[in-house]
């Protein structure tokens, strides 16, 4: 590994768990980079049966990109989300990028600017609780303007 790859490395690691989110917050997008979340598709692989779909949208197989970046009711949240923040969805499909290029100061204020820096990680975190509500609680989700959720 070169210098430059170590440093953008560790730049990643520091931003989890030297961004002062929940420990479980910053647990879960460690996990989630590592692709080690328990999605349908990992879970199929180590043989275990179960519904393929994605509980958010009904449409596709879950995968970890596709439930927390490409799902079409997820990508309206950081579609909306990038219209403020991030100026545009260019890394689409691409999570790690996702957490790793948000901006860490983009206002005056210290309160705005640290609940920015919280923001992405507490989205994905989000996510995934609701989508284990939608599974293990069977909690349905309502019809939004952004389709089922």
């Amino acid at each position: 590994m070169t210098g430059t790859q170590n440093l953008e490395r560790e730049a990643k690691w520091g931003k989890i768990w030297g961004g002062g989110w929940w420990p479980k917050v910053a647990a879960f997008c460690w996990l989630m980079l590592k692709w080690r979340i328990l999605t349908w598709d990992k879970l199929q692989t180590r043989g275990i049966n179960g519904p393929s779909r994605c509980c958010m949208c009904k449409g596709n197989n879950e995968s970890i990109n596709h439930l927390l970046d490409e799902c079409p009711v997820v990508d309206s949240i950081w579609e909306k989300g990038a219209t403020i923040y991030f100026k545009n969805h260019q890394h689409k499909g691409r999570l790690d990028i996702t957490l790793e290029k948000c901006p860490i100061k983009v206002f005056k204020n210290k309160i705005v600017n640290r609940l920015w820096e919280l923001l992405p990680g507490f989205t994905v975190w989000e996510l995934w609780k609701t989508r284990n509500s939608r599974i293990f609680e069977n909690k349905p989700g309502k019809q939004g303007k952004y389709g089922p959720s």
